[in-house]
């Protein structure tokens, strides 16, 4: 994997967005070269810079000591690409907030949803579907393992388990509308 990014910046990126998150994310090479494909070095360190929480613009500028042409200009693409959010304003104010957001669930989603094709946009796609294939090859009592460490409340089911059993109710179970999706 070639970086055009600081490697140990991205991971402290990560570090920094899964304290965002109620589920954080393990960070992996894997998941670094996701985030490599995503941003720019600039966009790294203001990402750094700005740190996590609520915070006002005028906050976010003093954190990242940018001339305000540059600060606008990278504010703008964070905020288009999902690392940045705008939650509601503070109770009692109407000064706008921003919000670093977290991995999972966060911001693979909104830089994806955009439906822009830009050239970052397709690479970061693609290393996605890499990045989720190879999760497809760790059995799950493995994968399990790791996520009780990473988020106790989440597991895998196995879709084919060994053995089948019948279990007997004596009473009528309504079918719900339940979808499964595999790889």
């Amino acid at each position: 994997m070639n970086f055009k990014n600081d490697r140990d910046k991205l991971g402290a990126l990560a570090n920094l967005m899964n304290a965002q998150s109620v589920a954080p994310t393990m960070v992996t090479d894997d998941l670094l070269y996701l985030f490599d494909a995503a941003l720019e070095p600039e966009e790294v360190e203001f990402l750094l810079k700005m740190g996590g929480g609520n915070k006002t613009c005028a906050e976010i500028e003093a954190s990242v000591g940018l001339p305000k042409e540059a600060f606008d200009r990278i504010l703008a693409i964070l905020l288009d690409k999902g690392h940045i959010v705008q939650p509601a304003p503070a109770e009692g104010t109407d000064e706008p907030q921003y919000h670093l957001m977290s991995v999972f669930p966060g911001w693979f989603e909104i830089f994806l949803m955009r439906g822009a094709t830009t050239p970052d946009r397709q690479e970061f796609a693609r290393r996605l579907i890499a990045y989720f294939n190879a999760a497809t090859d760790i059995p799950p009592e493995i994968m399990n393992e790791i996520l009780k460490d990473v988020a106790p409340h989440r597991s895998l089911a196995i879709v084919n388990p060994p053995s089948s059993k019948t279990i007997t109710l004596n009473e009528v179970v309504q079918r719900g509308a339940n979808t499964i999706y595999s790889a």
